[in-house]
């Protein structure tokens, strides 16, 4: 078995596979993986399996290519919630890639994974051939410390080695909440992270996505009031961000799938020019509050405005 970095470095050698089994708790590479299908010239779609039948991801499959020589790769979120997702190995038209992702279990240590994915692979396959399976374990803390920073300094974000450590082990091992956190950090300053970390949870995200949705500008109002003004911002943005992303389908953003139909809840009372429009007025508002200092008077002007 593989890893998804070795999947990564051979991207090449498995050009061919028609379905592979991703397995393991770190999510976060597949963007990569199929922006590399993408690379290679194949159409690619995503389904999530919960929302989608094994029927409709055969008939994508089976369909005619918008261009006569593409081929499809179709990535198949939380597969095993499907009973019946082995017909899909045989029932895949030749020339396609299916990759079929599941944490199967949290753990993400890569010794103990392997071993559960091979006790899984016996138990399901028994004497039947197994597709490649590539290992999705959680990077090593050392590693996610020196992508972290890697990643802030593509965002043009200084971020020290201590400063990446802390985030690092106050955050836990999923790239995607690191990834969510640098954003936040880049957004408020780095001279406001510890407030705009770890000084409110995520309950926070769902209360604005209530009032946003509700239009209920006093409930707006008392949270803005109850943290401090660029933290909040921030959520705000965050909190839109997520929205614009599960209502555009860009649903590998917002995981696990629950949260993206909640966020794209919002989508069905704005559409998506208007969730942006609501996006610049938050950062009018970080630029008025940095720039003039007016306080809180600011925020409460953003509520009205997000609410109305």
């Amino acid at each position: 078995m593989s890893t998804h970095i070795k999947f990564l470095q051979q991207f090449d050698s498995y050009l061919e596979e028609r379905v592979i089994i991703l397995l393991g708790p770190e999510s976060y590479p597949l963007r990569r993986m199929m922006e590399k299908y993408r690379e290679k010239g194949f159409e690619t779609k995503t389904f999530w399996a919960d929302e989608t039948p094994p029927q409709e991801v055969l008939r994508s499959l089976r369909s005619i290519s918008m261009f006569a020589d593409s081929r499809k790769a179709v990535l198949v979120r939380g597969f095993l919630v499907w009973k019946d997702w082995k017909e899909l190995l045989e029932a895949n038209p030749s020339g396609n890639t299916i990759l079929l992702y599941d944490s199967l279990t949290e753990e993400g240590d890569e010794k103990k994974l392997a071993k559960k994915v091979r006790e899984w692979a016996k138990a399901v396959f028994r004497k039947n051939r197994v597709p490649p399976i590539v290992l999705m374990p959680y990077l090593p803390r050392e590693s996610r410390i020196r992508w972290l920073i890697q990643k802030a300094r593509g965002l043009g974000l200084e971020l020290d080695a201590e400063k990446a450590a802390l985030l690092v082990d106050r955050t836990g091992p999923d790239l995607h909440n690191l990834e969510t956190e640098l954003e936040k950090i880049v957004l408020g300053g780095v001279e406001n992270m510890d407030r705009l970390i770890f000084a409110r949870d995520e309950e926070s995200i769902f209360e604005i996505r209530e009032a946003i949705k509700k239009r209920d500008t006093l409930r707006m109002i008392k949270i803005l009031q109850s943290a401090e003004p660029i933290p909040s911002i921030a959520f705000l943005q965050r909190t839109l961000l997520n929205s614009i992303y599960a209502s555009s389908d860009i649903k590998e953003r917002v995981k696990p799938p629950f949260m993206a139909r909640k966020f794209a809840e919002i989508g069905k009372i704005f559409y998506t020019k208007e969730m942006y429009e609501m996006l610049s007025k938050t950062l009018d508002a970080e630029r008025g509050y940095k720039s003039f200092h007016r306080g809180r008077v600011i925020l409460f002007k953003l509520a009205g405005e997000l609410t109305r």
